[in-house]
């Protein structure tokens, strides 16, 4: 059509709305994951902002485990007037490769996966700007690749990782790739944590 698929379903909203509930599904089982499974990287944050978080599941689902941290949601404008609305939440409408609202710490779920490394890293850099350099960080849910890895789900990362290339131009990627991704964009140390899911939960301190 001539065009990526972000284009189009800004142009499509029925298209937009299907998607976005389609990404909801699978957030529902994967924040749940999330939060029993790595608590304590959200335990000590003020101020969380969830970039790309489409109708809002997944900040819901972390304000209403820990309530004290400050969460906004930030997506492209067609999003953001689509999502849920909840007292608490702050909604921010913007585009994470122009700017990224400033927060303690920055979520990227199924974002960078969509994107080819070039633009993972300028993506990164924003979030780095937006974060304190003593006390913030960007928690990235993503998989973490083990090409010749036995594990059961090896071969479902491959496929999603196929997955990427046909429909986003983006891909998965191994630990080599996470650190080269985030010393290109001026991290100074991160670390990766599995997770009883698909993707592993990946901390980038700057």
């Amino acid at each position: 059509m001539g065009m990526n698929i972000w284009t189009y379903l800004e142009g499509n909203p029925d298209q937009s709305q299907l998607f976005n509930e389609g990404m909801a599904g699978e957030t529902r089982l994967l924040t749940k994951t999330l939060i029993e499974d790595c608590r304590d990287t959200f335990e000590g944050l003020d101020s969380l902002v969830d970039i790309g978080g489409g109708n809002g599941t997944t900040i819901k689902a972390i304000y209403e485990a820990l309530p004290h941290i400050k969460c906004t949601l930030y997506d492209l404008p067609h999003v953001i007037a689509n999502s849920h609305d909840h007292p608490n939440i702050e909604k921010v409408p913007g585009d994470m490769f122009k700017s990224v609202p400033s927060a303690q710490a920055i979520l990227l779920k199924l974002i960078l996966h969509d994107w080819t490394d070039e633009e993972c890293v300028s993506i990164l850099k924003k979030c780095k700007e937006a974060i304190p350099e003593e006390t913030g960080k960007v928690i990235i849910v993503d998989v973490a690749l083990e090409e010749k890895s036995q594990h059961e789900l090896t071969k479902t990362r491959l496929i999603l990782d196929i997955d990427m290339l046909v429909n986003t131009g983006g891909r998965e990627r191994t630990a080599d790739d996470w650190e080269n991704l985030l010393k290109r964009a001026g991290f100074r140390s991160h670390k990766i944590r599995p997770i009883r899911a698909i993707q592993s939960v990946i901390e980038a301190f700057p």
